[in-house]
């Protein structure tokens, strides 16, 4: 598995990909779904599979006071999609620049570095005030070159499974 920092022109060239894009967490069932689904899109299209994360975690810097435990750490993370997981990792740096980007400015970033088709969960929200929402990948995505899949709530003994449910 390859770890990629930046999406740009070096990581292009060693797509395309198809991303799963999320906090992954813990990689627990909800997220093994999404990168599943990335990974069976991939071999379909002919296109390398990425898990697309960041660091720190939105929430976490949303919350530097209080953050959400982890369930994983860095190094935990990367076992756990080493073992069955991607063809690549990339982490991006949530940070003010990464957080006031535009649905629209998003989407460049995934296309710049070699992003062909994105693999997301039903409540997803990215970029300034999360307009990079499921809704806006849904209409604009497949016109910019895109492809989008949305993976529905993973459910077990009645609850959704998330980071937060198992947290709690």
């Amino acid at each position: 598995m390859r770890l990629v920092r930046h999406l740009d022109a070096r990581s292009a060239g060693a797509g395309p990909y198809v991303a799963a894009i999320g906090g992954f967490d813990g990689i627990h069932l909800g997220h093994r779904t999404l990168i599943d689904h990335a990974r069976s899109i991939a071999r379909r299209q002919g296109c390398k599979s990425m898990v697309l994360s960041f660091e720190p975690l939105p929430k976490e810097y949303f919350a530097p006071q209080d953050p959400p435990a982890r369930l994983t750490n860095f190094r935990e993370r990367w076992r756990l999609l080493e073992a069955d997981g991607p063809e690549a990792f990339c982490v991006l740096r949530f940070d003010d620049r990464l957080r006031s980007h535009t649905a629209r400015q998003f989407a460049e970033l995934l296309l710049r570095g070699g992003v062909r088709y994105v693999v997301i969960g039903h409540d997803f929200r990215a970029g300034y005030r999360g307009e990079a929402s499921v809704d806006w990948f849904r209409a604009h995505g497949p016109a910019m070159g895109l492809g989008v899949a949305v993976v529905e709530p993973v459910m077990g003994e009645g609850l959704r499974i998330g980071s937060g449910v198992i947290r709690g």
